[in-house]
């Protein structure tokens, strides 16, 4: 699974458990990345291809978009297949 792929995640479990985005240092906390200024790059990748919005100088200013969550859906359930044929 790439970085990005791992962010992506990491956004929507933060959304799900907490009701609102998650700030890049807790996305960096989730991915293992310690740099917010790697967090901020692959956010601003993800953004270039439509997977989350961003509002720059806003904390919480993350979030998925309708593409985003269609990416996190497949991921999961590319996740349970893998699981499902491993065990």
């Amino acid at each position: 699974m790439t970085m990005q792929e791992r962010i992506l995640l990491a956004i929507a479990d933060f959304q799900a458990r907490e009701a609102m985005p998650p700030t890049l240092r807790e996305i960096g906390a989730a991915v293992e990345l310690l740099s917010t200024g790697h967090v901020a790059h692959h956010i601003t990748a993800l953004a270039g291809k439509g997977l989350i919005r961003r509002r720059e100088r806003i904390a919480r200013g993350v979030w998925l978009t309708a593409a985003g969550v269609a990416r996190v859906a497949a991921l999961r359930d590319a996740e349970t297949t893998e699981r499902g044929v491993a065990a």
